[in-house]
């Protein structure tokens, strides 16, 4: 367990609403600060019903001159299907170069023994892009992602001039019953901040808890965006009180927390990007 110690987070409730085998991390570190993490996913994932195309991508991986990892998820089942598909990703990953949006997703891959040449400087699909335009122009290059996946990122490397494949590798879906059955059950008054990984996760909160509910019960709530992308869905939910985590990393996540509650107990000023 993470070493204890002080932190304005002691005694507050936080609610995490990333998938469970990805969380455990943060609410170890949370737990170490005092915090009570209130873990209740807002997303489950699932192989795309039809995997045809990812098999394809797959067993021709290291035919490619890049590949782009955008998340987590996208490693976690690319390997996952590699092995059931008899492909050792992590391999064929090694004639390729890789790039990642951000180190969450860097270790991500990293532990999965697949070798990560560079990280983006600022952490957002698009950016990534332009960042490294000049070295795509003409290349193959690999996207495998959620079907809810921004549209804006192929787009911008198609215009670049890269040849891209963009596959799904996954499915983005709901919470089950149990997930919004423990969210009802929820004491908001309880709960200082609540975490979101994606604006599906948020645009399921809202819809799991009503909007009615949240703005009447928990108009004090901190809701923390990893990213600027989940920030604008998260602001679509009308409270009052934003910020922004710089990356997934626990370090970010935990220090934008941090920041931002320390402001609004003495009325200063946040480096957390908000509302």
């Amino acid at each position: 367990m993470a070493e204890s110690r002080e932190s304005v987070l002691a005694g507050r409730g936080i609610l995490v609403t990333r998938a469970a085998a990805q969380s455990g991390e943060l609410c170890r570190e949370l737990e170490a600060r005092g915090a009570k993490p209130i873990a209740v996913p807002m997303l489950r994932f699932e192989l795309p019903e039809e995997t045809s195309t990812l098999d394809a991508e797959l067993r021709r991986l290291a035919r490619f001159d890049w590949w782009l990892l955008t998340s987590q998820n996208a490693v976690a089942f690319a390997v996952r299907r590699g092995a059931q598909i008899g492909v050792n990703v992590a391999e064929a990953a090694r004639r390729v170069r890789v790039i990642a949006v951000g180190p969450a997703t860097a270790e991500a891959a990293r532990e999965a023994g697949i070798r990560v040449e560079r990280v983006a400087r600022e952490h957002l699909g698009v950016k990534l892009a332009e960042e490294i335009a000049d070295e795509l122009r003409g290349e193959k290059v690999l996207l495998l992602r959620s079907d809810l996946a921004d549209s804006r990122l192929p787009a911008k490397l198609r215009e670049i001039g890269a040849q891209v494949s963009d596959v799904m590798a996954y499915r983005t879906l709901p919470p089950g019953r149990e997930e919004l059955q423990a969210l009802s059950e929820i004491c908001w008054k309880e709960v200082a901040a609540a975490l979101f990984f994606s604006p599906s996760a948020a645009r399921h909160f809202a819809g799991g808890v009503g909007l009615p509910v949240l703005r009447r019960e928990a108009k004090h709530l901190l809701l923390v965006a990893i990213g600027p992308v989940t920030l604008e869905a998260v602001r679509e939910l009308g409270l009052e009180r934003t910020a922004q985590a710089r990356d997934a990393s626990v370090a970010a996540i935990v220090g934008a927390l941090e920041e931002s509650l320390k402001d609004a107990a003495v009325g200063g000023s946040s480096g957390a990007q908000r509302r």
